[in-house]
This record gives structure tokens, C-alpha cells and sequence, in this order.
């Protein structure tokens, strides 16, 4: 490379076509790094006992402390307590006042005086509609009560109201 700069003024030379010796290797290194963190960090997530996955709510969930709600399609709320076990349980009831939130403070009240927490189970099937959902979340909220959960109603409660067939 000397030989060929030494033969030719330095006008001549072309800028080009000059090619460094010295390797700048620091963006290699900066990408190593981050995906040796991504590695790293992600491996954590593939252990068995990291996820643990919550567990369904089932009949014995609701021994203690537990109101369960059947929406369907109209704005009439079917409710029953503890384990479904015959249709004299189930009750019907509305969005007023004096209707479902009046349910829930009582049964709130009731389980609060036997030190148990209330949980409420709201049950939907393929008919129910988005607004009877977020009113009766509403209702809970409303009267303060932190453990609920949302799930598919069960054939049996179904079958249990005559005039709705899943």
C-alpha cells in the first residue's frame, strides 16, 4: 500500500479507495450484550414453578362466602347462594336500588359478621349481553366487594330457569 501512495502525489491519491486497518467492533459488542440480557431475562419465564396458573372456581369454591349471578340476554339477574342444589335456590332480581345491590350489602354484611370474606361468582352464557356484565361489575363496585370472578354458566344452572335453554 506504501508503494503505491509513494508513486502518486498526493492529489492523486483517491480518498475511496483508502481502506482502514482498525476494526470498530463496539456495535457487535453493544448487540451481544442486549440479546445476552434478552436471553437471560427470558429464560426465567420458561421454569415450571414461575407460572402458576389460577385455579377454576368450582361448587366448593362457594361453601363459604360465596353469591353466584346468572345473567342471560334480558335485564332480569337470577342469584342463588352457596352450592346450586334445587330451583327453590335460585331468586330473581334487578339492577334498582332495592334489587341487586341490596343483595349484595346484605350478603356482604351477613358473611362480614361470620369473619367470612363475600366472593361472587357472575355467570354468563352465549345470550348475555355486554351491558347486563358491566352493570352488575358496576354493582360490585359499587357496594365494595374486592373478590368476583367472571365465568360460562354451567348446563345444570341453566336448565335450572325453564324458559332458557343454552
Amino acid at each position: 500500500m506504501r508503494q503505491i501512495f509513494a508513486t502518486k502525489s498526493p492529489k492523486e491519491i483517491d480518498s475511496s479507495k483508502i481502506v482502514s486497518s482498525n476494526l470498530n467492533i463496539t456495535s457487535i459488542l453493544d448487540l451481544c450484550f442486549i440479546l445476552t440480557c434478552a436471553f437471560v431475562l427470558s429464560a426465567g419465564f420458561t421454569n415450571e414453578g414461575t407460572y402458576r396458573p389460577i385455579p377454576a372456581l368450582n361448587a366448593t369454591t362457594h361453601l363459604s362466602g360465596g353469591v353466584t349471578i346468572l345473567l342471560f340476554d334480558d335485564a332480569e339477574v337470577y342469584w342463588y347462594e352457596g352450592i346450586l342444589e334445587s330451583k327453590d335456590q335460585i331468586h330473581l332480581t334487578n339492577y334498582s336500588d332495592n334489587g341487586l345491590r341490596k343483595i349484595l350489602n346484605n350478603s356482604k354484611i351477613f358473611y362480614r359478621s361470620k369473619n367470612i370474606q363475600l366472593s361472587v361468582t357472575i355467570k354468563t352464557n352465549r345470550t348475555t349481553s355486554y351491558e347486563n356484565v358491566i352493570n352488575s361489575i358496576d354493582e360490585l363496585r359499587i357496594t365494595d366487594i374486592k373478590r368476583y370472578a367472571v365465568q360460562d354458566m354451567s348446563i345444570d344452572e341453566s336448565q335450572m330457569i325453564p324458559k332458557i335453554s343454552l
